[in-house]
């Protein structure tokens, strides 16, 4: 039903969002973040987006330098405290990789 809800609504990040939580809960992490993309493309503005996104790239184990630029928006930019000092954390933790070296920190 999401997957027929983004088609109904190309333009709208919602639909896209909640496909690609679907896919992050499931473990299917090559398909959220594919999906969070394509909402961050509708939305480009939308912090929590760019937290979802920085969220499974840190439990894919990358850290490219898009990664941390996502954690930076996140924890200077975030409304909610929790998700500010999970990005501080991953942060103080993030060593940038390259996606030559196969995402190995």
């Amino acid at each position: 039903e999401l997957r027929y809800a983004a088609t109904l609504l190309p333009k709208a990040a919602a639909p896209r969002s909640n496909l690609a939580l679907l896919y992050e809960c499931a473990g299917r992490l090559e398909r959220a973040e594919a999906e969070w993309r394509t909402a961050l493309t509708l939305e480009p503005e939308d912090v929590e987006i760019v937290g979802h996104l920085a969220r499974v790239h840190v439990r894919q184990g990358k850290r490219t330098e898009e990664t941390v630029a996502w954690l930076q928006t996140v924890a200077t930019q975030d409304d909610d405290h929790i998700w500010r000092a999970w990005a501080q954390r991953q942060l103080s933790l993030a060593k940038p990789t390259t996606p030559t070296d196969g995402g190995k920190p």
